[in-house]
Parts: structure tokens; sequence; C-alpha cells
């Protein structure tokens, strides 16, 4: 695996709360950007009736929120560009339209600046685990064994200060279940 290529992604979980860029850098490395976008507004309960607008109402106080709520994402989605390089390939996951306007963003900026990939996927909500795994898996990288339970360790044993072994619990090690021993008598 070349440094070149591990370095080289960029994975993005995106969505109008926030986002979480992750990099491989001999381990995963995450930044977290919140973002100020209000929530999206609903209709009133009360709607003023004028003759001279169309029908429903105006409508004006709800543009006005709405128009409120695209400056601020356009700003937050600017500060997430702003933090990626202009050569680094960008896999955007989400649950919304929010990382396919990041992807919009970054293409206009790459056509000017740079050769940037940009991959969108729609994903539910991952957890910082889930992302680095998928960001390993992009990578090639071997997947972490897990460091629980019974299991072999393939590596140098860890020692305490004085000396002595600290080893897991060996599989062979593991005590006969009851029921093994009920079947055998």
């Amino acid at each position: 695996m070349t440094e070149n290529r591990e370095q080289g992604l960029a994975l993005v979980w995106i969505d109008s709360t926030g986002a979480r860029i992750l990099r491989w850098r001999g381990r995963v490395i995450t930044e977290t950007i919140e973002s100020d976008v209000p929530p999206h507004t609903r209709g009133t309960a009360h709607v003023r009736h004028d003759p001279r607008d169309r029908h429903g109402g105006s409508g004006r106080g709800q543009d006005d929120a709405e128009r409120r709520r695209n400056e601020h994402l356009r700003a937050f989605l600017g500060a997430v560009a702003d933090r990626l390089a202009a050569d680094e390939r960008v896999e955007i996951l989400g649950t919304g339209t929010v990382g396919e306007r990041l992807a919009r963003l970054l293409r206009r900026r790459s056509a000017k600046h740079g050769t940037q990939s940009v991959e969108v996927t729609r994903s539910l909500a991952l957890t910082n685990r889930q992302l680095a795994a998928r960001l390993r898996q992009r990578l090639g990288l071997e997947r972490r064994r897990p460091t629980v339970g019974a299991y072999r360790w393939s590596g140098k044993l860890p020692r305490t200060r004085s000396g002595a072994v600290i080893g897991p619990r060996r599989v062979i090690e593991k005590e006969p279940s009851s029921l093994a021993s009920d079947a055998d008598g």
C-alpha cells in the first residue's frame, strides 16, 4: 500500500447539523465540524388572507426563514469544503441532500483548481467506528482484529513494568460448559 494512496482519501459524513471528516494518517483521524444551520420551518397555524396575495397567503415569512437557512447552509458547506484538499479523493455519506450540495460545490471548485474525485452515497447515520471501518475498507487495509472475548493472541504479548506477561485468555484454556459435562456423563 503506497503512502500516497493512504493519504489521498477523505470520508465525509454530513447532514445539516454537522459533518465528520475521516482521514488515514497511520491511524484514523476524525475532524468534527458543527453547524449553525437552523431547521426547516413549518407553515404557521394562522394565515392572514390578503386579496393581493396568491392562494394560501403570501408565505413571505417562510421565504425569509428559508433564505436565512440557505445562507447558513452555504457558509457551512464552504467551511467543510475548505477543509478538503483539492487533490483529495472524497466520499460523501449522508441522509439528505446536503451531501449532494457539498459534492456540487466540490466539483465546481475542482473544475477551477484541481482534479478532485467526488463520490456521493446515501447512508443512514453511522457511528465513528462504522465510518472508520468503511475508510479502512476503501483503502484496502486489513480489518481490525477483535480484542475482546476468547481469542488467540497473534502478536507479542504485553508485559507489566515488573516483567510479568499479560496474556489474554486463550481459547484452549476456556472452562468446559456445564452442558458439555452433562452430555458426557
